[in-house]
Order: structure tokens, then C-alpha cells, then sequence
């Protein structure tokens, strides 16, 4: 492997490791979308085992960064002393404690099976239509 290419790869695993996305980590790396998914697509011809493995333990350490900017950016806006956000606090309760805080939803489903209704017997096929029809009207004109 040249020493460009590794540096590429380098650029690859610190852009994921921050937290970045696919498209601003190729861009980074100054690749295509296409060649990094086939860099560690294991079907590819072009597959990269080492960066494969690479991604997976720099994806966890992004995700925990991306998770840290996000609850920090939450919390400073929910105790801004000047104009703090309820609604930021109320959701990172809602997460953190969601036996506590969390919204619940309820689904009550009850029905007798005799009432079970199907889609053939919601619409009837046309020809059965027709015949419902005829004997509306049949029984519409036996009335008038």
C-alpha cells in the first residue's frame, strides 16, 4: 500500500472517529461515495479489510461524540441562565428517563372474532356489486 493511500485511509477513520457522515468523510479523504463503499464491501474486488475493521471501532467512538455534542449543546441550552429552553430539558428527560418522563401510548385493540372483517368482504368483487345494486333497486321501486 503507498503512503498516500494509507494516509487516505487515515483521513477516512479520524473523519468517522469525529463524527462525521459518509459524504463529508469521503470528501475529506477525497474519494467518491462509490469507492468507499466498495473499500469495505466485502463482495467487492475492492475490499480493504484492515479500514473495514478500522470503521467499525472508529464508528463507535463517533457515535459517542456525536452523542456528547448533542446532550452538551441540550443541557447548555436548557440552564442557559439568560433564556434557558424548556423544551430541551423536557427532552433529554423524556430520553434519559423514560420510564419516568417518557411519553406513553396506549393501544387497546378489542374485537370478537365473529366481527373480524376482511378485504373480499369489504369489496365485493364487481359482478356481486351489480346484483347489490339490482336488488336496491328492485326494493327501492317495490316501495314507491
Amino acid at each position: 500500500m503507498k503512503a498516500n493511500d494509507q494516509e487516505r485511509l487515515d483521513v477516512i477513520v479520524e473523519s468517522i472517529e469525529k463524527g462525521n457522515g459518509i459524504r463529508v468523510t469521503c470528501k475529506a479523504a477525497q474519494i467518491s461515495v462509490t469507492t468507499y463503499y466498495d473499500w469495505i464491501d466485502p463482495d467487492s474486488d475492492r475490499f480493504n479489510s484492515e479500514l473495514s475493521e478500522r470503521i467499525k471501532k472508529a464508528r463507535s467512538l463517533g457515535d459517542l461524540a456525536v452523542k456528547e455534542t448533542c446532550e452538551a449543546v441540550i443541557m447548555k441550552a436548557a440552564v442557559d441562565k439568560e433564556k434557558p429552553v424548556w423544551q430541551a430539558a423536557a427532552w433529554m428527560l423524556e430520553r434519559k428517563f423514560r420510564e419516568e418522563y417518557g411519553q406513553r401510548q396506549t393501544l387497546e385493540h378489542n374485537f370478537k372474532e365473529e366481527k373480524r372483517a376482511y378485504i373480499d368482504d369489504l369489496f365485493p368483487p364487481d359482478d356481486e356489486l351489480k346484483e347489490a345494486e339490482k336488488a336496491i333497486e328492485n326494493k327501492h321501486n317495490e316501495e314507491v
